[in-house]
């Protein structure tokens, strides 16, 4: 598989599945807020009442519509000649479009030609994007309600897709440095997981609170953040601006899942190693391998400006603070493996993940792991393994010193 390939196909396909099944796996916890509103109110049997669904020939494609208040917003195309799958996917997106933010992303799919898929397989995703075909496939396993949920999530990866390909043209992911990979797919999962919980919130507020029980329950920290939110800027009297101020809030709590953005940073970390290993040296340094640094600012306008605007402001520097550009000790160690690997490989080492700060035993602090380690300057091969072998060393004494702790208190950990 080429690099391109990696980054733009099935390499993707796989890390996004299985990203979704670390969240599916989550432990079950709803939220207190969510509790009070118990009473589910049937939005797919509505929903689809008033669905449409065009019959087509052998020769022609098939179609679902975006209804609302009895107006046909846009069409989505559909991959299949099924009649039932058709009518599945029909009834899914008129639950979806029942919010203001579901349509929203509903009509952006459809200017840029988003095909929908519902896909029989042992996929273990509730659903996916694959950017190169400019497609979304459904998990025909999952409820109408998984589904009106994670479609907007998807469909919002689709939006993102075209707004940076306007942004910055056909760039090939692998070409950015370690550090601004992770933040550029921290983004992404950021922003369609704010979008994904406005759409959710929408339907809680109509009475509908299945969706949203289900989003809480996979993405808790987020829900919580939300919630927090509608109360603190429900002053706010200007309904854009209220609402940026909650997506914002919204956005940022997903960083705080240190747990779900550190196997997604470890995915990301060990691909692009695999891309390293199994490609000629010399023509991915030829390529620019690590060597482009993403403009955070122009990123992160056009990731979050779904609505026309960025709810997050112009300021991509928000997206290199501690609260958002930190690194697990764990994944630092991958890192570094890494740019040890590029320094070889290469004869450039991409050592960016070095100016991550630190995520350590559930904290982040105010300092990078350069400054840890009092690095000032980019160092040489030799040094860089002489660095991981220092890293090793103290973690073998940490180890060693937490099983001596252990065995003073007889057995057990304090």
């Amino acid at each position: 598989m080429s690099v391109e390939d990696f980054f733009s196909k099935e390499g993707i396909k796989k890390f996004k599945n299985g990203a979704k099944k670390f969240a599916e796996n989550q432990a079950t916890r709803f939220l207190a807020t969510t509790m009070l509103l118990s009473g589910a109110f049937c939005g797919m049997q509505a929903a689809s009442s008033g669905s449409q669904q065009q019959k087509t020939s052998s020769n022609d494609q098939a179609k679902v519509y975006v209804i609302h208040q009895n107006d046909t917003l846009c069409s989505l195309n559909v991959a299949s000649k099924d009649t039932a799958d058709i009518a599945r996917i029909q009834k899914v997106v008129s639950y979806a479009s029942q919010t203001a933010q579901g349509r929203e992303v509903l009509q952006n799919a459809s200017k840029i030609g988003t095909t929908l898929s519902m896909e029989h397989s042992d996929m273990t995703a509730i659903g996916y994007f694959t950017s190169d075909n400019n497609s979304m496939a459904m998990n025909a396993k999952c409820t109408d309600a998984q589904l009106c949920s994670n479609v907007i999530h998807e469909l919002e990866h689709a939006g993102q897709h075209n707004r940076l390909l306007k942004t910055f043209g056909k760039v090939s992911e692998y070409k950015y440095n370690v550090a601004d990979v992770i933040m550029l797919e921290r983004a992404k999962e950021a922003d369609a997981i704010a979008v994904q919980a406005n759409h959710s919130y929408q339907l809680l507020q109509q009475g509908d609170s299945v969706v949203w029980n289900a989003f809480a329950q996979n993405h808790p920290t987020v829900a919580q953040g939300y919630m927090k939110a509608v109360g603190k800027y429900a002053s706010i009297s200007n309904d854009q601006a209220r609402n940026d101020s909650i997506m914002k809030a919204a956005n940022l709590s997903s960083y705080e899942d240190y747990d779900y953005v550190g196997k997604y940073d470890a995915k990301f970390i060990n691909y692009m190693g695999s891309v390293l290993s199994k490609n000629d040296g010399a023509k991915l340094a030829k390529a620019g391998m690590s060597k482009t640094s993403l403009d955070a600012s122009k990123m992160m306008v056009a990731m979050c400006s779904g609505s026309g605007h960025s709810y997050m402001g112009t300021d991509g520097s928000i997206l290199k603070t501690p609260q958002t550009f930190y690194l697990s000790e764990g994944c630092q160690m991958k890192a570094l493996n890494f740019e040890i690997a590029t320094e070889t490989k290469l004869g450039y080492a991409d050592a960016s993940a070095n100016n991550m700060y630190v995520l350590a035993d559930g904290q982040i602090k105010t300092m990078t792991y350069n400054q840890e380690n009092g690095v000032l300057a980019p160092v040489k091969a030799t040094s860089l393994q002489s660095k991981l072998n220092s890293q090793q060393t103290h973690n073998t004494l940490q180890n060693s010193l937490q099983k001596t702790i252990v065995a003073q208190n007889g057995g057990a950990s304090r």
